[in-house]
């Protein structure tokens, strides 16, 4: 039996955390073409339900994209999943999703980047 309730089937594997607002300030459109090249696929996290979302990060093998809430998503990851958040040089002391990941091992990566 399952801990948690199983979503859709189909979900992609290699995900791309975007935002269908205006909260980031980054290229994310050419990010994601970019992206795509690698197998990743946009996803908008904050349009799913719950069940969606746990089945989502927990098929997950890799994760890429702006740190945010979204990475909290990875509670529901298996230990094999690999993650990279890029996020801007200015909060470089803002790990938060470090001991997160540490606590269900996933290999999470920052690249630190410059805003405009």
């Amino acid at each position: 039996m399952s801990r948690v309730p199983d979503g859709p089937s189909g979900l992609p594997r290699r995900i791309l955390l975007a935002r269908s607002n205006n909260r980031r300030t980054y290229n994310q459109d050419e990010v994601a073409q970019i992206a795509a090249r690698y197998g990743f696929e946009a996803v908008y996290p904050e349009t799913m339900d719950f069940a969606t979302q746990v089945a989502l990060f927990r098929g997950a093998e890799a994760i890429i994209g702006p740190s945010g809430a979204a990475f909290a998503n990875m509670l529901f990851c298996a230990e094999s999943a690999r993650a990279l958040t890029w996020l801007d040089q200015e909060c470089a002391g803002f790990c938060a999703y470090s001991s997160l990941a540490h606590a269900v091992g996933v290999d999470l990566s920052y690249l630190y980047v410059t805003s405009n």
